[in-house]
């Protein structure tokens, strides 16, 4: 799934669900964007809480096109303390761009600061996932496939950079926004988008 820099300022569980959130999905350097077509997503608008990974996490989606240098959404990530411990779990920042693609729905989201802190301009960038919202209001969350995504890259259809090898190999996309809707509406979204990254549920 995504990447994230290491911030030592986050308490040991946020830390917890951004590296759940952030592990395997190779970056982009442009997000899913359909052209004249809204960021924000009302449908996801507001706050949630289940589970990312097996981490009990927090996640607070606001409208954000009010803002003088920004658009789409603001998404506030945490993980609750423990009923006995007193501790602030800190909060992570991002920007997230909600976009359709035929029947699919997609998040791109920019992991901007954590507890105030930026995020380095290098490890900067778009992390891409499809989500769904189940019959029971439920949402879930799919990451990327890092092995769907490297495959596609080596078959010449998403264009990307590649560093390292091994374990440590990692593809960042370079491929246009405009490029990269048109290949989700070539490829099967649930094969490509396969790694489920969470379950919530809304809060009332």
């Amino acid at each position: 799934m995504l990447k994230l820099s290491p911030v030592s300022r986050l308490a040991g569980a946020i830390l917890a669900v951004a590296a759940l959130l952030a592990a395997c999905v190779p970056t982009s350097e442009h997000p899913i964007l359909v052209p004249g077509a809204p960021t924000v997503d009302p449908d996801i608008l507001g706050t949630w809480r289940g589970e990312v990974g097996e981490q009990d996490s927090i996640l607070i989606f606001l409208d954000s096109r009010e803002e003088a240098d920004a658009g789409g959404m603001t998404l506030l990530l945490a993980a609750p303390a423990a009923p006995h411990e007193d501790s602030d779990p800190g909060w992570i920042y991002a920007l997230a761009l909600a976009a359709k693609v035929g029947d699919q729905r997609y998040l791109s989201i920019e992991w901007r600061s954590d507890g105030g802190k930026a995020v380095e301009p290098d490890m900067r960038g778009y992390h891409l996932y499809r989500y769904e919202i189940e019959e029971d209001g439920e949402m879930h969350l799919y990451g990327a496939s890092e092995a769907e995504l490297t495959a596609l890259h080596e078959q010449g259809k998403l264009e990307g950079t590649v560093s390292g090898s091994g374990v440590t190999r990692d593809l960042r996309i370079t491929a246009s926004s405009e490029t990269l809707v048109k290949l989700l509406g070539e490829v099967d979204p649930e094969v490509v988008f396969s790694d489920l990254a969470g379950k919530l549920a809304r809060v009332k």
